[in-house]
Parts: structure tokens; C-alpha cells; sequence
């Protein structure tokens, strides 16, 4: 629970982010961090390691919710295609600042964070096997694949 600009109590993140920061997000309790495909630039995917994770900024978006931006290339993270569907994996398209590009950062436990979309669905990892971890939204139920850490990027520092 975080306190608020107003003093009130919330479950958002947004008193501890600093949007100017860069992070890096992480499966919680894995070695697993967010990335980017290297042979499809725009696919989101987990990879092992930090030296392979990449960094994101936060840049509020109004109503709670954030833009989660790669820093990389300035793109955004994006739940797939136009229309929000919980079976889209997630990509990293240009900044059109559009619902699909929305997330609220939602304090789940002492253990991370969860990232909700505008459709209240859940980013979760999913091991596609051959294809490796990727992140999609999937009904929220709040499970260990759908719980992320959130670290400075340069002090390596958990956020909580």
C-alpha cells in the first residue's frame, strides 16, 4: 500500500515511480526480465538475465494508468492488434498513446507488481515451449505469472 500525493492510501505505484527513471522488469523470484526479441523487434518477450533485459520508463497516462515505454527505440509496450483481446501477445509499437497502451501498475503483494490493462485483463508469462517465454494479457487471478519486480535500472534496486 502507498500513499498517494493526496495523503490517501493506494494500491498504484505511482508515489514510488519516478517517470524520468529508467526500469527493468522482471519475472518475480526468477532471473527472468523483460525484453525484446532479437529476430522480431517488435515482440516482448522474457529473457534470462539481466545483461539481456531491457529498460523501460513510465509516463503517466492519466486515471492511474502509465505508458510503458522501451527506451531502446521510444516505442511502447502494446497489447497486439487494435482491439484489446486477452489472446494477443504483447509487442512494442510506436507511441500512439492509445488504450492499447495503457497500464495501471498495481501493488499485488510484498512480492511485485501486477500490470493491468484498460480491459482489466493481466500481463502474464507464458511458456510457449519452442517459441520460448513470451507476455499476454490473460484474466486477471493474480498468480506467480502474473507477478513482476520492478527494479531501478541502475541501482538494480527492487522497488516495493
Amino acid at each position: 500500500m502507498f500513499l498517494g500525493a493526496n495523503g490517501q492510501s493506494n494500491n498504484y505505484f505511482g508515489s514510488i515511480i519516478i517517470p524520468k527513471n529508467e526500469y527493468i522488469i522482471r519475472l518475480a523470484g526468477t532471473n527472468f526480465y523483460w525484453g525484446v526479441n532479437k529476430f522480431n523487434k517488435n515482440e516482448l518477450i522474457l529473457e534470462n538475465g539481466v545483461k539481456l533485459s531491457g529498460k523501460f520508463m513510465f509516463i503517466p497516462a492519466g486515471d492511474g494508468f502509465y505508458f510503458i515505454k522501451y527506451q531502446l527505440n521510444g516505442n511502447y509496450v502494446n497489447v497486439g492488434n487494435s482491439k484489446i483481446n486477452h489472446d494477443n501477445f504483447l509487442k512494442i509499437t510506436e507511441p500512439i498513446r492509445s488504450n492499447e497502451q495503457k497500464f495501471k501498475v498495481v501493488c499485488k503483494d510484498s512480492k511485485g507488481f501486477k500490470f493491468i490493462s484498460v480491459d482489466n485483463q493481466a500481463i502474464e508469462c507464458i511458456d510457449e515451449r519452442t517459441n520460448g517465454l513470451k507476455l499476454k494479457l490473460m484474466n486477471d487471478y493474480s498468480t506467480k505469472n502474473q507477478t513482476f519486480e520492478i527494479l531501478e535500472a541502475e541501482s538494480k534496486k527492487t522497488l516495493n
